[in-house]
């Protein structure tokens, strides 16, 4: 028998009740789907359907942890005996199955009692199936929760007719499924007029990045419209409550929104790092340096950039837009941030705390100049010997660093704010590259690349990269965390979408990652997106 895709989706009788953009469960995480994650929701309560569960990720979606702390959970779909509903697009990422979050649509199948669990499994096996044509998903790439995290999930499957014979059923709809007639491929499901584009495309309108659009003043008007919706949305959802239903504080099958490995015991670290070769241990990477950190040089960080540029003001307006309310917000670790930007037009003072060899000033300095002549910024860079320069290098050994932006207003004169801890005249041009304009970058207001909130979507193998940093730089937990997992908030930084070949990307070898495809090679050159995004910051 064949079935059309205008049939399928009929049958499979869909609503849509998106989780607000905002919510703490729904962080707007790019999500190119490969594979399609399947769950039970281990709720046998009467009434716990699809509109239910979709209801509470929607009002509430978080449940409470022994310890108190609040564990937030999405999907995609929820699905019963008699509807299919929708609370995330399928372009952003949910939080259902911990390193599967970052490659899988989530699918929870309602077991409830006084529902058919059979015709609930059947109705998602249409389902999946549509989604694997839609989406070019293979079969094999159809797999349970339990596939990701080893947890016992979707039980009710697992223990009944078995996974195989449920990814069976998929593959018996897929096979049957024809385009609509009318001469339509399989691509133009995301076109389509009616509602089988609800099924499959995003509900709400790309955020507007200045790559798409044609005047910086235009793009900044609406990115801070943007952006200031997101940020009264934040406040709203602070209000939220516990879950009112008693069948609601059941939901318990979703895993955490992050990698595993945040539990690992400093013993068990040591013990990984210890595996390490030399040639691990000859990694330079620059630690990021927040010169703001203190709350009082925070306030003085933000007066000094509003007297550099008035633009500098988080982009919130009304009350919010005054120096107590910017100085309440959470504190910037990088994209370029709102608040640290040097006004356009001026020139940079350069100067050298320590004396360095003719060969190693001759390379920071040509390299510096990348940022002028290849993403011709409206900024000068002027090296010389003033004493009132804003930008000094020092040549301490260690490790490389710069202030973020106006953040080297903060620093006494005599004091350094970037510095190159591994330079000297036997070092090769590509490693001089590689951190000259990696430093400037940050001197600039930029952030590290996979700190950047809009799009970044990588699997890491925490316990990895654990071991790897304190066995190479000595870093703690809380260091790794906060120089590699830590994202900025939407609200902090002015960001192109995700950009793997950035100068400010740190590499992420493939060990460090629990999917290879997220892998980063040693970045030694602006990247075309780094050159246009730099020209809107400095017009």
């Amino acid at each position: 028998m064949s079935l059309t895709l205008q049939e399928a989706y009929e049958r499979l009788n869909l609503s849509v009740d998106l989780v607000p953009v905002g919510r703490r469960n729904r962080p707007g995480t790019r999500l190119t789907p490969t594979y399609i994650t399947i769950h039970n929701t281990a709720n046998n309560s009467n009434g716990a359907d699809a509109d239910s569960h979709a209801r509470w990720i929607k009002n509430t979606g978080y449940y409470t942890l022994p310890s108190g702390r609040r564990n937030y959970v999405s999907w995609h779909y929820t699905v019963d005996d008699g509807q299919v509903v929708k609370s995330l697009p399928t372009t952003e990422q949910g939080w259902h199955a911990g390193s599967g979050n970052a490659v899988s649509i989530g699918i929870e199948i309602c077991q409830n009692r006084d529902g058919d669990r059979e015709d609930a499994h059947d109705r998602a096996a249409l389902l999946v199936a549509v989604l694997m044509k839609a989406l070019n998903i293979p079969a094999a790439n159809v797999v349970p929760h339990k596939h990701w995290t080893g947890k016992h999930c979707p039980a009710v499957i697992l223990d009944g007719e078995g996974f195989s014979a449920f990814r069976q059923r998929c593959s018996v709809y897929r096979s049957e499924l024809i385009d609509t007639p009318g001469g339509m491929m399989p691509g133009d499901i995301f076109s389509m007029a009616d509602g089988l584009s609800q099924l499959i495309d995003s509900d709400v309108p790309e955020t507007p990045t200045v790559l798409e659009m044609p005047q910086p003043s235009i793009e900044r008007a609406v990115g801070r419209l943007y952006l200031e919706k997101e940020w009264l949305a934040e406040q709203l959802h602070r209000t939220d409550t516990e879950p009112e239903d008693s069948h609601d504080a059941a939901l318990l099958d979703s895993e955490p929104g992050y990698e595993e490995g945040d539990d690992i015991s400093d013993a068990e670290i040591d013990e990984l790092a210890a595996g390490l070769s030399d040639a691990d241990l000859m990694v330079h990477v620059c630690t990021e340096r927040d010169f703001a950190a203190e709350e009082a040089q925070y306030e003085d960080s933000i007066r000094g950039a509003l007297a550099e540029r008035p633009e500098n003001r988080v982009p919130l307006g009304g009350e919010r837009d005054t120096l107590a309310a910017v100085s309440r917000m959470p504190m910037p670790s990088i994209a370029f941030v709102y608040t640290r930007l040097w006004r356009p037009g001026r020139n940079l003072r350069i100067r050298f705390m320590d004396e360095p060899t003719d060969y190693v000033r001759e390379r920071i300095m040509r390299y510096a100049k990348a940022w002028e002549e290849e993403a011709n910024i409206n900024l000068r860079f002027v090296f010389g010997t003033d004493p009132e320069a804003e930008i000094r290098i020092g040549l301490a050994r260690g490790g490389s660093w710069s202030a973020l932006g106006t953040d080297a207003l903060l620093r006494g004169r005599n004091q350094a704010t970037m510095n190159y801890g591994w330079f000297d005249d036997s070092t090769d041009d590509e490693e001089f590259a590689r951190t000259t304009i990696h430093e400037f970058g940050h001197a600039l207001g930029a952030i590290h690349e996979h700190q950047n909130p809009r799009g970044n979507a990588i699997p890491w193998n925490k316990p990895a990269v654990y071991a790897y940093y304190r066995q190479t730089q000595g870093w703690t937990k809380q260091q790794v965390d906060f120089n590699l997992f830590q994202k900025y908030a939407v609200t902090q930084v002015n960001a192109s979408r995700y950009d793997r070949r950035s100068i400010m990307h740190y590499a992420v070898p493939k060990e460090h990652v629990l999917n290879p495809q997220f892998a980063v090679g040693w970045n030694r050159e602006l990247s075309p997106s780094d050159i246009l995004f730099a020209q809107t910051q400095y017009p």
